[in-house]
């Protein structure tokens, strides 16, 4: 679904000789609400009915079986509970997870309202928003996690090295007017060029209270003073520091990557997912990716897999540039290959857009027209993979005891056409019937 507002990410709106990338990724800024009560994620305001499920196809994560289940305090059960408050019939329905986003910055306080609708709208409960200006989370961090909403993860003040992105991006908006001097250095990005440097910034980095860590790698097997500027990131020393820190803190560590050198670093130096696909954009002047220096080898997604790495796609930005077809085609048949080599080697891949203007729909509508994936694969990957990514500490994702009870009801067989990930019955969240028209 596309989403209103004004970019301040040109950003991956960039020019690569005559390709032309038309994503985004923006935000805008209005005065922020009163901040209400926080809810943790996975806590319903009020104790939700009992419920009894039948009828129903239930999504097991490769096909669809037909259950009875129970719903008490909002968490599912196959054991009949002593009263039962409320029941749904659900016959000639399909139900599954409710799908995630796992890479976007749009949700935040300036448009958080039409932003929730939207991802409802597309039963998307689940949002993970990897870099994000404090004061934009002043209303969206207490409100992101309500029944009626998403469900959101935040990281802020993602780590940078000298001259590295996104450092670029926030000059270009405060120039622009839409960021403030305050946005920068140590909001918006920390600058590390050694890892006395991470801990000398850890302590005021931590109060933000980040659900995650944003980590930037670019270009990381060339020297930094051979790339230009806002394409630059971390060096590994400092890299070390930030994922012991984090680790140390209980906070898992997202790292962006750029080339599969970059990959093959994070993944050595202890990242916990990789939020790039590499080769997921043209790179410094424009260039296309390449098999050389974007394309993953089979040792490369093993290592990743062996060691619990989650991958998120973030690849959909070929489908919208324009430029010759040729180059076109090398830079798609890049992303192709990387995704199968991750598939072949079992690495859990997470759906995500870093697409400001749409939801992830759109990435897993994509992802499922590639001659990669079946339907059931990219429907495990929305609904089960990218939800647990975003919250690994949470039994989602799942249809079984104990899990919290949330489920869309599709009123055809995605299986066999994935666009009825699109036709919608019925949303149920954490033992709550959602109106059918979200936001209403």
């Amino acid at each position: 679904m596309s989403l209103p507002g004004r970019p301040w990410r040109a950003g991956i709106a960039l020019v690569a000789g005559p390709i032309v990338v038309l994503g985004v990724w923006a935000a805008a800024v209005a005065a922020p609400a009163a901040p209400a009560s926080r809810v943790e994620p996975g806590q319903p305001a009020e104790v939700p009915p009992a419920w009894v499920l039948t009828g129903g196809r239930w999504f097991d994560g490769e096909r669809f079986l037909e259950r009875t289940l129970y719903v008490v305090a909002g968490r599912f059960t196959e054991s009949r509970p002593a009263a039962v408050d409320s029941s749904l019939d659900l016959a000639g329905l399909w139900l599954v997870p409710p799908f995630g986003e796992a890479h976007n910055h749009n949700l935040e306080d300036s448009r958080l309202d039409a932003v929730a609708a939207a991802y409802l709208e597309d039963g998307i409960f689940y949002v993970k928003n990897p870099d994000a200006i404090p004061r934009f989370l002043e209303r969206a961090r207490p409100l992101a996690s309500r029944i009626e909403t998403v469900d959101g993860a935040f990281a802020q003040g993602g780590w940078t090295g000298p001259g590295g992105h996104p450092v670029d991006l926030f000059e270009r908006n405060l120039a622009r007017g839409i960021f403030r001097e305050e946005d920068g250095e140590g909001a918006f990005f920390r600058v590390a060029a050694s890892a006395d440097d991470v801990h000398a910034k850890w302590d005021d980095f931590l109060a933000d209270r980040p659900d995650f860590v944003k980590a930037y790698l670019l270009y990381s097997e060339l020297p930094a003073d051979s790339l230009p500027y806002g394409w630059r990131g971390l060096g590994e020393d400092a890299l070390s520091a930030v994922v012991a820190r984090s680790h140390a803190s209980g906070r898992r560590v997202s790292v962006h990557v750029e080339t599969a050198g970059d990959f093959r670093t994070a993944v050595r130096l202890g990242a916990d997912e990789i939020a790039h696909l590499p080769g997921f954009r043209p790179g410094p002047g424009g260039r296309v990716p390449d098999m050389d220096t974007h394309g993953l080898t089979p040792e490369d997604a093993a290592l990743a897999a062996e060691r619990g790495v989650v991958v998120v796609t973030t690849a959909s930005f070929v489908s919208r540039a324009e430029g010759p077809a040729d180059e076109l085609a090398r830079w798609k048949a890049v992303v192709e290959h990387n995704l199968a080599t991750l598939r072949d080697a079992g690495v859990t891949v997470a759906i995500g857009s870093d697409d400001y203007g749409r939801t992830s729909r759109a990435e897993a509508e994509w992802l499922a027209s590639l001659d990669v994936f079946d339907n059931a694969e990219v429907l495990r990957m929305w609904s089960v993979a990218t939800p647990r990514a975003i919250f690994p500490g949470r039994r989602i994702g799942v249809f079984e005891e104990g899990a919290e009870a949330s489920f869309l009801a599709l009123r055809a067989d995605p299986l066999a056409d994935f666009a009825a990930t699109g036709n919608i019955a019925l949303r149920f969240k954490q033992g709550h019937s959602l109106p059918t028209e979200p936001g209403s």
